[in-house]
């Protein structure tokens, strides 16, 4: 063989390993970043949603339990594929038994803000929305008494009823009805271990709560209504 033609054999074969070994490196550094990208994304802040909600304000009257997480695709402005998530929870009012009201808090991933200032957020956005209302207490009850077998996920003034209820703030519940929503057949758990369950006949698992708060419509809850004079609460009428 010529010597010449030898070294650039040899050479071309020494390029060809460093090329391969660049690929092979390269290969491994994605299926690393994937992984790590995937580890990232099925992280679980639960842990951190609930000690931070355990040293903010609402714990003292409010419980909050974890009822589902989910994680879903979100594309971003650049094109890149991140993921939300969005955590269903249920608020129990520690000062009227048998209120609860269904909700969720949602960490979008391009959000720049801490998980604190987020979560926050929505801690505040659905209790204050209860406690704002002229008697909260009087709401409460009446809720957890007439329309305990709602699934209550919001609550709408209407103020176009003005002339049908003269002297009354007339509010729409927006939620669904327990006795519509499958049965499953099962014991339904609450996050927390201790405390104390409150199942309905009829009540969802966790997974099927986004199916629940995609089928809710928003104008066939029951009215209710605060009477200024009197200053209490009345069921104005029944769900369709």
């Amino acid at each position: 063989m010529n010597k010449r033609f030898g070294l650039r054999y040899t050479a071309t074969k020494i390029t060809l390993l460093i090329v391969l070994l660049i690929v092979a490196a390269l290969t491994t550094g994605c299926g690393v970043q994937q992984r790590e990208n995937a580890k990232a994304r099925q992280k679980n802040y639960w842990d951190e949603l609930d000690a931070l909600w355990e040293k903010g304000p609402k714990s003292k009257d409010w419980d909050m339990y974890y009822e589902t997480r989910l994680v879903e695709p979100h594309g971003d402005s650049d094109g890149a594929k991140s993921y939300d998530q969005t955590y269903y929870v249920s608020y129990t009012s520690k000062r009227v038994d048998g209120f609860e009201m269904i909700s969720f808090i949602n960490i979008p991933a391009g959000d720049s803000r801490s998980l604190k200032e987020r979560a926050n957020g929505y801690f505040n956005l659905q209790t204050n929305q209860v406690e704002e209302l002229p008697e909260s207490e009087g709401f409460m009850k009446l809720v957890a008494t007439e329309h305990k077998d709602l699934a209550l996920t919001n609550f709408i003034e209407d103020g176009t009823l003005a002339q049908k209820y003269p002297g009354k703030r007339v509010y729409r519940l927006v939620g669904k009805d327990w006795d519509r929503i499958p049965e499953s057949g099962e014991d339904r758990e609450r996050h927390r271990p201790d405390s104390p369950t409150k199942d309905r006949p009829g009540r969802p698992f966790r997974e099927d709560w986004p199916r629940v708060f995609s089928d809710i419509d928003n104008t066939s809850g029951p009215l209710v209504g605060y009477d200024d004079k009197t200053k209490k609460w009345e069921t104005l009428e029944p769900g369709k």
